[in-house]
């Protein structure tokens, strides 16, 4: 029987943590002094060599998705931003309170809160916005009857969307195919109830993703 001792392995991990710092920092400090185009050539290298799921699972880029986004309308770039908000809350604010006992409960169908949260026999069911930008600035309620930047604005309200089914019939043919659309109801405001907590993402005020403001729904 052979004991080895503990040190051994452990001096050894830190000398190739240490060489790997080094490198990494040989690295950055050679990308920094790259021109602009070699560093756009690298981008492209390690989005290649580690691509994000949803790249692989469309068969494209991200930098072809992000262009997409940034010249769609407004109404989409919104929905974009309030599906980052709820990211970074599963991301930054979940996490934070995990050691509270709070953890979150995988959502079935669709329901009219973002996140439920357990700890116990206790729950919360959280909606989550971002905060209202009108005309490209954040939005305040009624500024020069309150206090500088007091009172934000969110808006609170839902689209509900459904399908269809209708025929369609082909152009220069007697034959007609059942095809689904998707049905848009008019967008309608949540009703009381609905959730326990509102979470407001105040990027557009503050310009960090990771800053909420929290008031309850009654």
């Amino acid at each position: 029987m052979c004991v080895v001792p503990r040190s051994k392995p452990s001096n050894r991990n830190r000398l190739d943590g240490h060489r790997m710092s080094e490198s990494l920092s040989t690295i950055k400090r050679l990308i920094a002094e790259s021109s602009v185009e070699e560093q756009r050539a690298l981008k492209r290298y390690f989005s290649d060599l580690v691509p994000h799921p949803l790249e692989s699972e469309w068969g494209i880029d991200a930098e072809t998705i992000l262009s997409a986004i940034r010249r769609s309308s407004d109404l989409t770039k919104r929905g974009v931003r309030g599906i980052i908000a709820e990211a970074v809350f599963e991301t930054a604010v979940i996490p934070a309170i995990a050691a509270t006992g709070w953890k979150p409960v995988i959502l079935t169908g669709d329901q009219a809160y973002d996140v439920r949260l357990e700890s116990g026999t206790s729950t919360a069911r959280v909606q989550i916005k971002l905060q209202r930008l009108e005309k490209g600035a954040p939005k305040l309620y009624y500024r020069r009857y309150y206090v500088e930047e007091a009172l934000y604005v969110v808006e609170v309200q839902k689209t509900r969307s459904g399908k269809r089914t209708k025929k369609q019939s082909l152009v220069g043919t007697n034959t007609a195919l059942e095809t689904t659309d998707e049905l848009i109801v008019q967008t309608r405001p949540y009703r009381f109830g609905d959730f326990d907590i509102l979470a407001v993402n105040m990027h557009p005020s503050s310009g960090n993703w990771k800053d909420f403001r929290y008031t309850v729904a009654s």
